[in-house]
Order: structure tokens, then C-alpha cells, then sequence
């Protein structure tokens, strides 16, 4: 990290939730490209889901990838637009304003016990829920909208590692390991895309899917080293 005399120092704790643009490129990053691009669940009882029935015992697949990039959710999906997430309130729907398809209507409204479970895991304790919840960003914007109640039944417009009970035990880490290790490299050096890439749009035609979301045959840049005074 840059010091006041100009030179560079370690990356600390406290400087993570300083970062706030950094913070909203890696939240937008994940919103159009999320690492875990899908998930399922396991219905424990009969239950009407956006209009359709789903019976006890079906297992059902959940593209987190398409949700995320709807245009019933968030405006202009296909653009990178960070500064969407400066407003710490835009994590959920405002179904008053918003322009939200009827199967988002239908899940605000849903009863708090409607949601189905995961397929493979135990549910974890509210308190161990709580906790993981407050830590799930570290960015500036983020921390503020954890310290306002939760609206109940609000549904999100953002959730790349899952969501309720089941969601990603790790993400807290995660989060940490990402914003430091960018924060650190950016330090140091430029980077390029490679022109074997075939720019931006290569990039996104080599997406794969395995268990997370990545280019098939990697990701080739240019460092370039920063000239530091």
C-alpha cells in the first residue's frame, strides 16, 4: 500500500475497508461472473415457487449466473459498472421502484419458512449465520449496510457464494484473501490482457464451468511493473 512519504508498506487489516472502489469492482466482478455460477436445493415439502408447483423431495438447480445478470434486476446487466454498489441500499430489491419481474414479486412475499434446504448439507446455527453474515464484505459500503436491520423477506439482487443458512462457509475469507491480494499486486504492477486472450470478448467466449466459473485454458496478462519514486 502506498505511505504518506510516497513509498510502499504491507497491506494491514484496517486498510481493506478503505478500499471502497476496489470493494465495488471486486462486488461487480462477482455479480457478472460469480465462482460458483449455480447451485441446488432439495424441496422438504410441497411449495409453489414463481407460479409453478414443486413437489416434496424434487431437486432443482439454480443458476446464480443468469439471476444475477437479469435486466429485471439490475439495469444495464451486460455493462461493468462499479459504482452501482456505492449505494450500500442497492444490495436489495426495491420492489416499489425497481423494475422486478413477477417471480421476484412472488418470492418478496413468500412466508419465511417457504425456502427450501440445501441437497447436501446441514443447515448451521442462526448465531454461527449472524456472524458470517456481518463479515461477508469488508469494503466501507458494505460494513454500512450490515449495520441496518435486515428487511424481512427483502429479496437481493446479489448472491455469488449462495444465500441464507447454506451459503458459502468461507466467503468471509474469501473476501479478505481477494481484496488483500489485489490491493497488494495493483501496488505493484499494470496489468494487461494478453492478445492470445482475444480481448474482452475472448475472454467471456472461453468461460467454463466445472465446480467454479473460469476461462478453459486459463488467464494470460501482462504484469507490468510499477515505476516507484
Amino acid at each position: 500500500m502506498p505511505a504518506k512519504d510516497g513509498s510502499l508498506r504491507n497491506i494491514q487489516y484496517e486498510d481493506l475497508g478503505r478500499l471502497t472502489y476496489l470493494n465495488a469492482v471486486i462486488k461487480e466482478t462477482l455479480r457478472m461472473y460469480p465462482a460458483g455460477p449455480s447451485t441446488d436445493r432439495l424441496a422438504h415439502r410441497d411449495m409453489q415457487v414463481g407460479g409453478y408447483f414443486i413437489p416434496k423431495g424434487t431437486i432443482f438447480w439454480i443458476s446464480l449466473y443468469t439471476m444475477q445478470n437479469l435486466p429485471s434486476i439490475h439495469d444495464d446487466p451486460a455493462a461493468f459498472k462499479p459504482e452501482r454498489w456505492f449505494d450500500p441500499d442497492y444490495l436489495y430489491l426495491r420492489t416499489t421502484s425497481d423494475r422486478v419481474s413477477p417471480y421476484v414479486r412472488h418470492s418478496c412475499q413468500a412466508k419465511p419458512d417457504s425456502t427450501a434446504g440445501d441437497s447436501s448439507h446441514k443447515p448451521r446455527s442462526d448465531s454461527k449465520q449472524s456472524a458470517d453474515d456481518s463479515l461477508v464484505d469488508v469494503g466501507k459500503q458494505t460494513r454500512a449496510a450490515a449495520e441496518v436491520k435486515e428487511p424481512l423477506n427483502q429479496p437481493k439482487r446479489w448472491f455469488p457464494f449462495s444465500e441464507g443458512p447454506r451459503s458459502c462457509v468461507g466467503q468471509t475469507l474469501a473476501n479478505m484473501n481477494v481484496t488483500g491480494t489485489l490491493a497488494t499486486m495493483l501496488a505493484h504492477y499494470h496489468f494487461r490482457l494478453a492478445e492470445q486472450m482475444g480481448g474482452p470478448q475472448g475472454v467471456q467466449e472461453s468461460e467454463s464451468v466445472a465446480i467454479t466459473l473460469a476461462p478453459s485454458k486459463g488467464l494470460f496478462m501482462h504484469a507490468e511493473p510499477r515505476l516507484i519514486m
